[in-house]
């Protein structure tokens, strides 16, 4: 089984930015939507930090394989395609790199820059699923930033 790593290096009110790595070498980042906790008063994901054992399983929406990660209290966390945290209920998406999305209203994310996005999401996402091969199950550790 395979053994991948999410690094997350960033969080804030427009998303929660990670890289997804194999054996020590990146090769995608992540975008996941964030949600204020209640109790904290901190922004945070539906994916706590910790270890998985993720299965192989379908997107439907998207009519294609991915890896299911079972999160407690949650259910149908997806890797899946995507460029913004509006194309995600919780899931991360997988890229290349980011971007600014300038069509977006550049007030409503501070600093003069555009909506955070993911660019080229199908051909990380893609190599992440090469990477992953025939494999029914991959392990998956996820680490907070700080």
């Amino acid at each position: 089984m395979k053994e991948f790593r999410l690094n997350r290096v960033a969080i804030s009110p427009a998303g929660c930015f990670g890289v997804l790595s194999i054996d020590e070498r990146p090769f995608a980042v992540t975008l996941e939507p964030v949600y204020l906790a209640e109790a904290s008063r901190q922004w945070e994901t539906k994916i706590p930090a910790g270890k998985y054992i993720c299965s192989r399983t379908m997107f439907n929406k998207g009519g294609y394989e991915t890896f299911e990660i079972p999160v407690e209290g949650h259910s149908e966390i997806k890797f899946h395609v995507g460029n913004t945290v509006k194309d995600s209920e919780g899931c991360p998406l997988v890229g290349l790199s980011y971007y600014q999305d300038y069509n977006e209203t550049v007030h409503n994310y501070g600093h003069g820059l555009g909506r955070p996005s993911i660019a080229s999401s199908r051909i990380g996402f893609s190599r992440f699923m090469w990477i992953a091969g025939d494999d029914k199950k991959i392990g998956l550790t996820v680490v907070d930033c700080g």
